[in-house]
Protein backbone atom coordinates (compact mmCIF):
# COMPACT_ATOMS: atom_id res chain seq x y z
CA UNK A 1 0.00 0.00 0.00
CA UNK A 2 1.34 3.54 -1.28
CA UNK A 3 -0.03 6.77 0.45
CA UNK A 4 0.84 9.39 3.67
CA UNK A 5 -1.04 11.46 5.37
CA UNK A 6 -4.37 9.32 5.53
CA UNK A 7 -6.13 9.07 8.56
CA UNK A 8 -8.77 6.24 9.04
CA UNK A 9 -9.01 5.29 5.34
CA UNK A 10 -9.28 1.38 5.29
CA UNK A 11 -8.05 -0.97 1.85
CA UNK A 12 -6.96 2.51 0.20
CA UNK A 13 -4.13 2.57 -1.61
CA UNK A 14 -2.06 5.17 -3.40
CA UNK A 15 -4.56 6.84 -1.65
CA UNK A 16 -2.65 10.61 0.18
CA UNK A 17 -3.97 13.37 2.68
CA UNK A 18 -7.32 11.86 2.96
CA UNK A 19 -9.46 11.00 5.80
CA UNK A 20 -12.28 8.39 6.82
CA UNK A 21 -12.28 6.68 2.78
CA UNK A 22 -12.94 3.15 2.37
CA UNK A 23 -11.57 0.83 -0.58
CA UNK A 24 -10.14 3.65 -2.69
CA UNK A 25 -7.63 3.83 -4.79
CA UNK A 26 -5.55 6.71 -6.78
CA UNK A 27 -6.29 9.83 -4.34
CA UNK A 28 -5.43 12.55 -3.26
CA UNK A 29 -6.98 14.72 -0.26
CA UNK A 30 -10.36 13.12 -0.05
CA UNK A 31 -13.03 12.75 3.06
CA UNK A 32 -15.25 10.31 3.79
CA UNK A 33 -15.39 8.97 0.43
CA UNK A 34 -16.16 5.24 -0.87
CA UNK A 35 -15.37 3.05 -3.91
CA UNK A 36 -13.08 6.02 -5.63
CA UNK A 37 -10.69 5.68 -8.33
CA UNK A 38 -8.13 8.41 -9.40
CA UNK A 39 -10.21 11.26 -7.09
CA UNK A 40 -9.06 15.06 -5.79
CA UNK A 41 -10.47 16.29 -2.93
CA UNK A 42 -13.95 14.57 -3.57
CA UNK A 43 -15.73 14.87 -0.23
CA UNK A 44 -18.53 12.06 0.95
CA UNK A 45 -18.66 10.89 -2.53
CA UNK A 46 -19.48 6.92 -3.68
CA UNK A 47 -18.22 5.30 -6.71
CA UNK A 48 -16.36 9.17 -8.38
CA UNK A 49 -14.13 8.11 -10.83
CA UNK A 50 -11.21 10.56 -12.22
CA UNK A 51 -13.15 13.25 -10.37
CA UNK A 52 -12.37 16.30 -8.43
CA UNK A 53 -13.38 19.08 -6.50
CA UNK A 54 -16.88 17.60 -5.93
CA UNK A 55 -19.28 16.75 -2.80
CA UNK A 56 -21.91 14.24 -2.19
CA UNK A 57 -22.05 12.62 -5.44
CA UNK A 58 -22.53 8.98 -6.31
CA UNK A 59 -21.59 7.43 -9.61
CA UNK A 60 -19.67 10.28 -11.29
CA UNK A 61 -16.63 9.77 -13.82
CA UNK A 62 -14.85 12.21 -15.45
CA UNK A 63 -16.53 14.99 -13.43
CA UNK A 64 -15.45 18.21 -11.02
CA UNK A 65 -17.09 21.03 -9.15
CA UNK A 66 -20.38 18.92 -8.60
CA UNK A 67 -22.68 18.78 -5.95
CA UNK A 68 -25.33 16.11 -4.94
CA UNK A 69 -25.21 14.87 -8.15
CA UNK A 70 -26.62 11.00 -9.11
CA UNK A 71 -25.28 9.13 -12.21
CA UNK A 72 -23.19 11.29 -13.99
CA UNK A 73 -20.46 11.69 -16.59
CA UNK A 74 -18.56 14.38 -17.92
CA UNK A 75 -20.00 17.06 -16.02
CA UNK A 76 -18.71 20.53 -14.58
CA UNK A 77 -20.37 22.08 -11.91
CA UNK A 78 -23.43 21.04 -11.81
CA UNK A 79 -25.56 20.14 -8.67
CA UNK A 80 -28.76 18.92 -6.98
CA UNK A 81 -29.13 16.76 -9.81
CA UNK A 82 -29.42 12.68 -11.29
CA UNK A 83 -28.48 10.99 -14.43
CA UNK A 84 -26.31 13.66 -16.53
CA UNK A 85 -24.28 13.37 -19.41
CA UNK A 86 -21.66 15.92 -20.72
CA UNK A 87 -23.11 18.89 -18.89
CA UNK A 88 -21.90 22.31 -17.90
CA UNK A 89 -23.54 24.95 -15.12
CA UNK A 90 -26.59 22.86 -14.66
CA UNK A 91 -28.63 22.87 -11.33
CA UNK A 92 -32.21 20.79 -10.54
CA UNK A 93 -31.85 18.61 -14.21
CA UNK A 94 -33.04 15.30 -14.44
CA UNK A 95 -32.21 12.51 -17.01
CA UNK A 96 -30.26 14.83 -19.59
CA UNK A 97 -27.64 15.33 -21.82
CA UNK A 98 -25.18 18.28 -23.54
CA UNK A 99 -26.69 21.23 -21.65
CA UNK A 100 -25.42 24.16 -20.73
CA UNK A 101 -26.52 27.08 -18.25
CA UNK A 102 -30.11 25.30 -17.71
CA UNK A 103 -32.24 24.50 -14.68
CA UNK A 104 -35.24 22.47 -14.28
CA UNK A 105 -34.70 20.24 -17.25
CA UNK A 106 -36.18 16.88 -17.74
CA UNK A 107 -35.10 14.93 -20.58
CA UNK A 108 -33.59 17.98 -21.89
CA UNK A 109 -37.31 20.00 -21.67
CA UNK A 110 -36.96 23.40 -20.04
CA UNK A 111 -39.98 22.79 -17.16
CA UNK A 112 -41.41 25.69 -14.40
CA UNK A 113 -40.15 25.29 -10.83
CA UNK A 114 -43.19 23.55 -9.87
CA UNK A 115 -43.39 21.81 -12.78
CA UNK A 116 -40.35 20.06 -12.51
CA UNK A 117 -40.49 19.38 -8.57
CA UNK A 118 -44.08 17.80 -9.28
CA UNK A 119 -42.70 15.54 -12.36
CA UNK A 120 -39.71 14.53 -10.59
CA UNK A 121 -41.28 13.36 -7.48
CA UNK A 122 -42.97 10.38 -9.39
CA UNK A 123 -39.74 8.48 -8.71
CA UNK A 124 -38.45 7.22 -5.40
CA UNK A 125 -34.85 7.21 -6.00
CA UNK A 126 -34.44 5.97 -2.58
CA UNK A 127 -35.50 2.25 -4.08
CA UNK A 128 -32.65 0.60 -5.33
CA UNK A 129 -34.55 -0.78 -8.31
CA UNK A 130 -36.79 2.33 -9.85
CA UNK A 131 -32.71 3.90 -9.63
CA UNK A 132 -31.57 1.00 -11.63
CA UNK A 133 -34.02 0.99 -14.05
CA UNK A 134 -33.44 4.47 -14.79
CA UNK A 135 -29.95 3.70 -14.96
CA UNK A 136 -30.44 1.36 -17.61
CA UNK A 137 -32.65 3.68 -19.67
CA UNK A 138 -30.71 6.55 -19.10
CA UNK A 139 -27.66 4.95 -20.72
CA UNK A 140 -30.09 2.99 -23.96
CA UNK A 141 -30.82 7.09 -24.33
CA UNK A 142 -27.26 7.85 -24.50
CA UNK A 143 -26.25 5.23 -26.35
CA UNK A 144 -28.88 5.57 -29.53
CA UNK A 145 -28.16 9.40 -29.32
CA UNK A 146 -24.03 8.22 -30.39
CA UNK A 147 -23.17 9.79 -27.20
Amino acid sequence: MIGLGSENSEYCDDWWHSKNCYLCHSGLECEGCLYCYRSMRCKDCRAAVFSSYSELCTEIRQSHNCYNVFYGKFLRHCRDSEFLFDCRHCTDCFMCWNLRNKKFCINNIQYTEAAYRKEKDKYDLSKYSVYSKLKQEFEAIIHTKGL
